[in-house]
């Protein structure tokens, strides 16, 4: 390969790429339900999170970072609500720690789950529904790939 091919590789992998901690599907989970925390202002009463076929078989075969080994849309979604910093966006759970797990667990037992697969024809497409007694927000992820 020329230079100059492997320099415009080398800036396209630059612009395009982003970390991402542990397996990007139930990051993207967890982005979604921090983006939708965040623009909710509080902690959701109900999370109802709508995934294409891809992000639902991804997420259910992939351990979630910072969950103790747990699997699942609706751990990821947790996280991501308890999270609730999207700024950090693919790398939103590495906040977690101990005192974020003890919300978690509060959050699991309060929290309406409805993981749900989505009639949207995108491949990689999640979406969450949030609500609480006064609010209720719709934000749709990003592809993660």
């Amino acid at each position: 390969m020329e230079p100059i091919q492997l320099q415009a590789i080398r800036k396209i992998l630059e612009d395009e790429l982003r970390p991402a901690m542990g397996c990007t599907e139930p990051i993207a989970v967890a982005y979604t339900a921090a983006l939708a925390r965040e623009l909710l202002g509080v902690f959701p009463q109900q999370l109802t999170v709508r995934c294409s076929g891809n992000i639902i078989k991804n997420v259910k075969g992939a351990t979630v970072p910072n969950s103790g080994g747990k699997k699942g849309i609706d751990t990821a979604a947790i996280l991501g609500a308890v999270s609730g910093q999207s700024d950090l966006e693919l790398e939103v759970l590495s906040v977690i720690g101990p005192t974020c797990k003890k919300n978690k667990k509060t959050a699991r037992s309060s929290t309406k789950k409805n993981p749900t697969l989505s009639r949207i024809p995108a491949p990689w497409h999640s979406s969450i529904w949030t609500s609480t007694a006064f609010w209720s927000t719709l934000r749709q992820s990003p592809s993660p790939i």
